[in-house]
């Protein structure tokens, strides 16, 4: 019928007959009236229907219809809306646009003047307002930082991965009608002044800005991520500059993962999420990167686009339960509209994204709720108003666990929702209908106009309105600048000719190159059956191929162990060595039931990951690749194998896991693993005081420096890696310290919660749990016989809004942990929450990865005892055991106890512990702690880029040699000589190398250890002391 339209316009558009026909048309394929014929003649094939999540096995929880809003009707909810705020800043101005009398003048006017003082119901409503930071706080930065921040838009109030979370509550519904007349009726947010900030219809919005890249051709953040052409290209399109795609939806991904991050942190359970950036903000990029005028490369970049948020959610609306599975911990609500051409593509490619993830994740259906064609707002507020409660009277004024992300304007929240533009964009309409949103957005922007804005400047308005801003580690890490001629492209050069050297040129055969020579590999795209029974009969270009190796009967049995099934693959070499041949069966696409793109652009790319592995391991410098399942195995997607390809490849080579680029590298170097084995880090003998020992000038412990006002260059020049320091001052404005903290944010909440701990009696300790409260009751029952102290690495990962509030670590040290390198699944929980009484104490011991060791303390006072690494190790009875962490490595305990008697011959150094002491315990150091009376901490650890870094690889390397030693390494880094004085980047080069060697069996193995430890504490159920 399309065909039809298309000939009948060419011929005479205005045919009575063609209307009829293109209503007809538009019903059939469920589009809305007003799509505009031309849009729907070059619409991709794939939105020409409706996707359905049913038949996905997807729930569609919403299908209704948008109401229609007149424009006096908007606009005069605007004006009331700007009223009513004026008002509760304290000003009664009658508004009037005629006469200059604007909410933006008069708003600045207000706040502006000398006096003014913040309403006690909005200064309720700011102290909830949190502002999660995109990246470090300029302050901690280092100069190639700071200088790359000079770059910056000096605009943007919202910086790109920031996120700002208020609570609010809608004050119109859907129709714009004042929920005053609803039932039961809701009053305006100020009407009562003394109204809690919180209660049923309550929610958090969540700020956050897309990435502008087409809006407009002036699209502000589209020189960012673009790049020069390629000036081989012959295409017809593409010769301005171009989107750097990879680059582009790399961020947004990250984008999707810091909204979601945010939102878990803040607990909440329903986040209602849209097509963000996904609709003016990529309306106009066709004007600037032409290739993007093709309907099928802008649903390809929509596409990839809805497949980031699903890859997000995995990793948080996920919760990994041992006896169980999977179980979801955040629900999400996807609002997509169908009313244009472009809100079309962008319903179908979630649906679309949404099923291809399921399908590799199975439990995150039951996290996914669609809605379509309906209002964002509104479903917030229904979900506000039904969330049940848990039963505790202090959640009835509690802001409810819904989130609703809002596709903020970055220079501005709300941008002009005052104004006479922007009628249906999300921003301006959100906050028309919510006066507590206005608000909490003016006092955070402190302003009615783009400005240019300081580099710390909402953080600064955040904290003088009463607010928190919160460091939610780690920080999202920026792909690097423009990769267009990225290093995959730039070692491929296509040919006109097949692997054998032969074209087919005006149906004759003939010589275009030389054959593969004995440097060379070539891919066979095998056939299953083949492989099974033997090439005889085989067509094509493989039959070509058994012809030139000289093969007939049967495959080599290595090849025949190798692939049993499509997508596996085997390297192989004929005639003594001169010919060799990867064999790939790829996928075959003419019997399926499903044709979705996505699927078949998997397939395709677990086959050329199995390709490319096998290419890898066998260490010759050239492959002949031709392309996987094209021609006859295409089935129905012959036109889009070209596009298909490139996607699998690249979403391989960019998407791989950690584990796959592992065992694509060449095999590792044994000398370097040796190496590894006996690694050591060693301490400055004098710093240390080792020296001293062999001189026999000691007499007493060392006292550990305590220092105030410390720098990072201060710390790595004199101290990281060598000794000991207490920093003090370092948590000072903490609100973990204040007096009433550990009342009001741990015994209330949590009081009834079980934690584990370690009791000792009888000369012996046991691992237990009981409830804290339970716990705390007994404290000051402790002997020098009898105590039992928390030592629980789960309960603050539990709640990480109290990391939030107290981090286990300054923020100028978080920025130098490695961790943030690794694979989730691979770092350990690094917060342990340490509570006990007179007595109580832990083991002397090295911390886990020989990592540098922090110990915060927030009540009480504690004495610790600490031995630099050495050979007088020995004289300490050490015990080496498993570390029981994700990545396993080995740990180091000792049966000497410190505080009864430390051997003969040993360096030690001590220090008391106070209220906001911070200890760092360089790496390798041991130490003992005993607590002086009520004592709480928190314990936490990380890898510093100039001591930890190696000296963690060393322990991982050691514990695995050990236990499985027939497992396969890729390249191992090369250990730094002792001492070394590497910079942050040489040291992070050797970490990020050591990740990518990995064997495989190390993730399979934290997946164990992870679904175990879910159950870890269940196996402490008794309450004994």
């Amino acid at each position: 019928m399309r065909s039809a339209l298309t000939f009948a316009c060419a011929v005479d558009p205005h045919l009575p007959e063609v209307r009829h026909v293109e209503e007809t048309f538009k019903s059939m394929m469920r589009f809305p009236r007003n799509i505009k014929l031309h849009d729907l003649l070059h619409a991709s094939e794939a939105d020409l229907t409706q996707a359905d999540p049913k038949q996905l096995g997807l729930d569609l929880a919403t299908d209704g219809t948008l109401p229609s809003i007149q424009d006096d009707v908007r606009f005069g909810v605007r004006d009331d809306t700007a009223e009513r705020v004026l008002s509760l800043l304290g000003n009664k101005t009658q508004l009037n646009y005629r006469k200059g009398v604007t909410y933006a003048r008069v708003a600045m006017e207000t706040i502006g003047r000398s006096d003014f003082m913040l309403p006690t119901l909005l200064q309720t409503l700011m102290a909830e307002v949190r502002f999660f930071r995109g990246e470090k706080a300029f302050c901690s930065r280092s100069i190639p930082e700071l200088l790359a921040a000079q770059s910056r838009d000096r605009e943007a109030l919202l910086g790109r991965f920031d996120v700002i979370a208020a609570p609010v509550r809608a004050d119109y519904s859907d129709k714009f009608v004042p929920l005053t007349k609803a039932t039961p009726a809701v009053q305006f947010f100020g009407n009562d002044l003394k109204e809690p900030i919180g209660g049923p219809g309550w929610f958090w919005i969540f700020h956050a800005a897309a990435i502008n890249i087409g809006e407009s051709e002036a699209a502000d953040d589209f020189p960012e991520y673009s790049v020069p052409p390629d000036p081989s290209y012959r295409g017809r399109r593409g010769h301005n500059r171009w989107l750097d795609e990879d680059r582009y939806v790399s961020d947004m991904g990250l984008l999707w993962h810091r909204v979601l991050h945010a939102a878990s942190h803040m607990g909440i359970e329903d986040m209602i999420l849209f097509p963000f950036g996904m609709g003016a903000f990529l309306r106009n990029l066709h004007k600037l990167d032409n290739r993007y005028s093709d309907a099928a490369a802008m649903r390809g970049l929509r596409y990839r686009i809805a497949s980031a948020l699903f890859d997000a959610a995995v990793l948080l609306c996920l919760e990994d339960q041992a006896e169980t599975g999977p179980k979801v911990q955040m629900r999400l609500h996807l609002c997509l509209v169908d009313c244009s051409l472009e809100s079309r593509s962008n319903h179908n490619v979630f649906i679309e994204a949404a099923a291809a993830k399921v399908a590799q994740s199975p439990a995150l259906a039951a996290a996914l709720h669609f809605h379509r064609n309906c209002d964002a707002l509104e479903l917030a507020r229904q979900l506000a108003e039904k969330m049940p409660l848990s039963g505790r009277a202090e959640l009835d004024v509690a802001v409810r666990k819904v989130g609703l992300l809002n596709g903020a304007n970055n220079k501005q929240l709300g941008n002009h929702w005052f104004g006479h533009g922007a009628r249906s964009a999300i921003d301006e309409n959100l906050h028309r209908r919510s006066g507590a949103m206005c608000a909490s957005s003016l006092l955070v922007n402190l302003s009615t106009e783009p400005r240019f804005r300081s580099a710390e400047e909402l953080a600064t308005h955040v904290h003088a309105t009463g607010g928190k801003c919160i460091d939610l580690l780690p920080f999202p890490v920026k792909t690097g600048k423009a990769r267009s001629g990225s290093r995959i492209v730039a070692k491929v050069r296509v040919v006109p000719y097949g692997i054998l050297g032969s074209q087919l040129s005006h149906g004759q055969l003939r010589v275009a190159a030389a054959e593969p020579g004995a440097g060379e590999v070539v891919v066979d795209p095998a056939g299953l059956p083949y492989i099974r029974s033997g090439p005889s009969g085989a067509g094509g270009a493989s039959g070509q191929l058994y012809k030139w190796i000289g093969i007939s009967s049967h495959f080599p049995q290595s090849v025949q162990d190798a692939i049993t099934e499509s997508l596996q693959a085997k390297f192989c070499s004929y005639d003594n060595g001169q010919k060799n041949v990867i064999h790939v069966v790829g996928p075959d696409f003419r019997s399926r039931r499903s044709n979705i793109w996505a699927d078949a652009v998997d397939e395709l790319a677990k086959a050329y990951a199995s390709t490319l592995k096998e290419f890898a391991g066998c260490e010759l410098p050239r492959l002949r690749l031709l392309p996987i399942s094209s021609s006859i195995f295409a089935g129905p997607f012959e036109k889009d194998m070209p596009e298909m390809t490139v996607q699998a490849v690249r979403s391989w080579f960019w998407g791989t896991a950690p584990e796959s680029k592992a065992s694509a590298s060449p095999s590792f170097d044994a000398d370097l693993l040796e190496h590894w084995l006996h690694f050591k880090h060693v301490v400055d003998p004098v710093k240390s005081g080792i020296a001293d020992m062999q001189v026999s000038a000691w007499t007493r412990p060392r006292e550990v420096p305590k220092i105030e006002n410390l720098t990072l260059a201060a710390y790595r020049e004199e101290y990281e890696g060598q000794i000991p320091i207490v920093w003090q001052g370092a948590y000072k404005n903490a609100s973990c310290l204040e007096d009433g903290w550990v009342e009001k944010a741990l015994m209330r909440p949590f009081g009834k919660e079980r934690v584990v701990f370690v009791g000792f009696g009888n000369k012996e300790e046991r691992v237990m749990s009981a409830k804290l409260e339970t716990f705390l009751r007994h404290i000051n029952t402790n002997s020098q016989d009898a105590w039992s102290y928390i030592q629980d690495s789960y309960f603050l990962h539990r709640h990480p809004e109290l990391i939030g509030e107290c981090p286990p670590m300054p923020l100028v040290l978080q920025n130098e942990d490695q961790f943030a390198l690794m694979p989730a699944k691979l770092v350990p929980h690094n917060a342990t929450l340490l509570w006990g009484g007179r007595y109580s104490r832990s083991k002397l011991h090295v911390d886990l990865y020989n990592w540098t060791g922090t110990n915060l303390v927030l009540r009480g006072e504690k004495f610790v005892r600490l031995i630099p690494p050495g050979g007088h190790d020995e004289k300490l009875k050490v015990a080496v055991r498993s570390c029981g962490s994700a990545m396993e490595c080995v740990n180091y305990e000792a049966a000497v106890d410190l505080f009864e008697g430390a051997p003969q011959g040993v360096p030690l150094w001590e220090t008391k512990l106070e209220a906001g002491d911070l200890l760092l315990i360089p790496s390798g150091w041991w130490h003992q702690a005993v607590n002086l009376g009520n004592t709480l901490a928190i314990a936490s650890g990380l890898i510093t880029p100039r001591s930890g870094s190696w000296s963690a690889v060393a322990e991982v390397v050691r514990f695995h040699s050990k236990v499985h030693p027939n497992w396969t390494w890729g390249r191992l880094p090369s250990p730094p000589t002792p001492n070394a004085k590497l910079t942050k980047e040489e040291a992070t080069r050797i970490f990020r190398r050591f990740i990518n060697s990995l064997p495989e069996g190390v993730f399979k193995a934290a997946d164990k250890w992870r679904a175990e430890a879910k159950n870890l504490q269940r196996s402490h159920r008794r309450e004994e002391f």
